[in-house]
């Protein structure tokens, strides 16, 4: 499969650490957060064919970044950049056009870049793909560690029952049934084939258009992750305790 790495928003949230850096470049534990999306998928290289990364605010200091980082990820796993994309299309828009680019037709792992969680969680979520023809997303009961990512019920069968915008969730205790969209998403091919097929206008979070998409004749599977993971939305989240 490919592996498509999200590195493009502006990540407004974080306010003023972000005017002069981009989002991928903050560093957190000794890493950029590139960092350690690139080094939690050493030890899926069997699996994973090649690594694209979409970029768009402050591209050149991302690939700077990279080249800063080589001896902390270095991989087997080959890495593309693609082209920059011009203007912010939120997290699903950028998805979409990074597949486009990527001139993707398989299935793909897409990673949010707000995220950390570690190289046993990818590979464990990798493995736990029951159905390849199935879209897949990773989700955490832990819903206070990413207020801003979307909200998923989830069925009996572990099927995705419903997703809420998180906006509309106020509510962060844990719920029975309910789960947080972490940011690990593994998508079938023919889901591929659905999302280059879509005409998006304007910007397109994964919270915008997973509500509409839950529910219709496709069907979306879940993983449930069980350990401790991070987000980053905010500048008091650089002050946790490293994984």
């Amino acid at each position: 499969m490919d592996t498509i790495i999200l590195t493009g928003g502006r990540g407004r949230r974080l306010g003023a650490l972000t005017t002069h850096h981009p989002k991928a470049n903050l560093r957190f534990a000794g890493k950029s957060l590139l960092a350690h999306a690139l080094s939690a998928l050493r030890g899926s290289e069997n699996l994973i064919e090649r690594i694209c990364i979409a970029t768009g605010y402050q591209a050149e200091k991302v690939s700077a970044q990279y080249r800063r980082d080589a001896g902390q990820i270095s991989s087997e796993i080959p890495v593309t950049w693609l082209p920059v994309e011009s203007e912010p299309s939120g997290t699903f828009g950028s998805a979409v056009w990074a597949l486009h680019t990527a001139r993707a037709t398989r299935c793909c792992l897409i990673l949010g870049i707000d995220a950390i969680v570690t190289r046993r969680a990818i590979v464990e979520f990798i493995a736990s793909i029951r159905n390849e023809k199935r879209t897949t997303f990773m989700v955490s009961p832990m819903l206070a560690i990413a207020p801003t990512h979307g909200r998923i019920r989830l069925n009996g069968s572990g099927e995705i029952a419903e997703y809420r915008k998180s906006s509309f969730c106020t509510d962060q205790t844990p719920q029975d049934d309910w789960y947080c969209d972490v940011g690990v998403r593994y998508f079938s091919a023919d889901f591929v084939k659905e999302c280059l097929s879509l005409s998006l206008t304007g910007a397109c979070d994964f919270d915008d258009i997973m509500p509409s998409m839950v529910g219709k004749e496709q069907i979306f599977e879940s993983h449930i992750l069980k350990e401790r993971w991070l987000h980053f939305a905010n500048s008091m989240d650089f002050l946790q305790e490293p994984l």
